[in-house]
């Protein structure tokens, strides 16, 4: 009888992993997703977590004129990444107050509304009981680039206006956030006026950073997205282009670490007819699935800006891809896939020297994909 109860209770699980691994994911700019209600999904420049058996996506209301801003932040939920329910509106930017007192270097300006807010991320400090929403806070003409801080008791909301602050006293245009599994450390990571994307370690209340940016890349770059895989830390950007699509870049943490570590620059990660312009998108948030076995696929969310299209940025929508490792060459690559899942991809890497996907099977029956990661075919290094 003990077993019996045992299995009712995992079954449900089961079949809800082996639904999300096998949903046809369809997101490849050609259109807004509908939620339950009918109505367009609105999540720009957001990210996807994952509790339990139920995934969230977060992002910025549809872009308006005058100046392509978003009125407030949105929260949809999923249990399969194809079905979304509207949760919440999270944040209004009208519940912004006291930006700024003071800017970075002692200037003094009360810029008047209304407030741009972009690439909204959500971390989960769950010694503390709570979500802490964090987003490029800013000028309609991006003349005084912050981060703006909300918190809530729960990932739905409403989130509550906190602070807004200057990351290691000085400006923060894109950014996202990267919380560090099991260990209590989380950061900020953001485009900053100096040419670079630095990074920085969050306080331990993780509502701003800790004073001193701790690594940084070099490279002039926005969109910035951060995954781990087998040990390593990556960064995913894109070049300063504006609303216009650009070729991808990616940069390695050499030190494994986000911090006191030197950040190169790998291969482009995407190739192809479309890889100069990232499949016509540009990055916001990486998110890794895992199997029950272990299993992890790379989940590259992008955002197509769509300003030379209809509507301009007032009608960008969403690309969903999977993001491999390579064999043959250090790094991974940006694959475009249209109705793929989660299952289809598991096990899947590049192979360089073919330029083509090997999927699971194909890697399984051949010991020549035998790799370690930032390693050629065969174990060889590459550099």
């Amino acid at each position: 009888m003990a077993m019996l109860l045992l299995w009712l209770l995992v079954l449900p699980v089961l079949a809800q992993s082996s639904s999300v691994e096998d949903t046809v994911i369809s997101l490849q700019g050609t259109g807004l997703p509908l939620d339950e209600d009918g109505k367009e999904v609105h999540a720009h420049g957001g990210q996807l977590l994952q509790e339990g058996s139920t995934f969230y996506w977060v992002g910025t209301s549809q872009k308006v004129l005058p100046a392509w801003t978003s009125t407030h932040i949105n929260i949809y939920s999923s249990t399969d990444l194809q079905n979304w329910q509207f949760r919440n509106v999270i944040f209004r930017w009208q519940q912004i107050v006291g930006f700024p007192r003071r800017l970075p270097y002692g200037h003094l300006w009360q810029p008047p509304p209304p407030y741009r807010i972009e690439r909204p991320k959500i971390l989960h400090h769950v010694r503390r009981r709570r979500y802490i929403l964090m987003f490029h806070l800013d000028t309609p003409g991006f003349e005084v680039p912050a981060v703006g801080v909300a918190i809530s008791p729960n990932i739905t909301g409403p989130y509550r206006w906190l602070h807004h602050f200057f990351p290691d006293n000085n400006t923060s245009y894109d950014m996202t956030v990267w919380q560090e599994p099991g260990t209590g450390q989380a950061y900020l990571v953001r485009s900053c006026p100096v040419m670079t994307i630095a990074v920085s370690r969050l306080r331990p209340d993780w509502l701003a950073t800790a004073g001193s940016i701790c690594s940084r890349t070099g490279l002039g770059a926005e969109g910035p997205a951060v995954f781990r895989h087998s040990g390593r830390h990556y960064i995913f950007a894109s070049h300063l282009t504006g609303w216009a699509p650009n070729p991808p870049i990616l940069h390695e943490s050499t030190a494994g670490g986000m911090c006191s570590t030197f950040w190169r620059l790998l291969p482009a990660p995407a190739h192809g007819p479309l890889a100069g312009t990232t499949y016509d998108s540009q990055s916001t948030h990486i998110f890794t699935y895992t199997f029950q076995d272990g299993a992890e696929v790379l989940v590259w969310m992008g955002d197509r800006w769509n300003e030379q299209g209809r509507g301009s940025v007032g009608g960008a929508s969403y690309v969903w891809l999977p993001l491999l490792p390579r064999v043959g060459a250090p790094g991974f690559e940006l694959v475009y896939a249209e109705n793929w899942s989660l299952r289809q991809y598991k096990g899947a890497v590049w192979d360089v020297a073919a330029q083509a996907v090997r999927f699971a099977a194909d890697v399984e029956d051949s010991p020549r994909f035998a790799t370690e990661p930032g390693r050629g075919v065969d174990g060889v290094a590459v550099s």
